[in-house]
């Protein structure tokens, strides 16, 4: 004899119902984590720009300090290749050589870094004595 399975009404209903809960289930936990990833990745690159600004700001302040020297001490040069400057948040350099010499016509280069973020400067002077006279002070892809 064979036996014969007969489904009630209620019990389709039950299978639907958890048919259901299982997909919405699943559509709420893949929303979950693409939102949970996308706001990782935001964090990622928020630190990736203030680390760059921070390295931008470290490169001006080696530009600073070399115009500094160079006010005090005309003839004053940089150590070869680079004189660096350490900080808590990373380094910067003023390269060898600064171009010109006296009192007119001089260029100066720095970098900053801060955790490989790197940003160089090309500082252009005009005259450094009595005022300092700045041409240009721009930031560059390389030197």
């Amino acid at each position: 004899m064979k036996k014969r399975v007969i489904i009630k009404p209620n019990q389709e209903m039950g299978y639907i119902a958890l048919i259901t809960v299982l997909i919405v289930l699943a559509t709420v936990l893949v929303v979950s984590l693409g939102a949970s990833f996308l706001g990782m990745s935001e964090g990622d690159m928020a630190l990736m720009h203030n680390q760059s600004s921070a390295s931008y700001f470290l490169a001006n302040a080696c530009a600073e300090e070399a115009l500094l020297n160079l006010k005090n001490d005309a003839s004053y040069q940089p150590s070869q290749p680079s004189e660096t400057y350490v900080f808590d948040d990373g380094t910067c350099q003023i390269f060898y050589p600064i171009s010109g010499s006296g009192n007119r016509q001089r260029v100066i280069e720095v970098s900053g870094d801060v955790d490989g973020k790197i940003r160089k400067l090309r500082v252009k002077v005009l005259e450094l004595s009595p005022n300092t006279i700045i041409r240009s002070w721009q930031e560059v892809d390389g030197f």
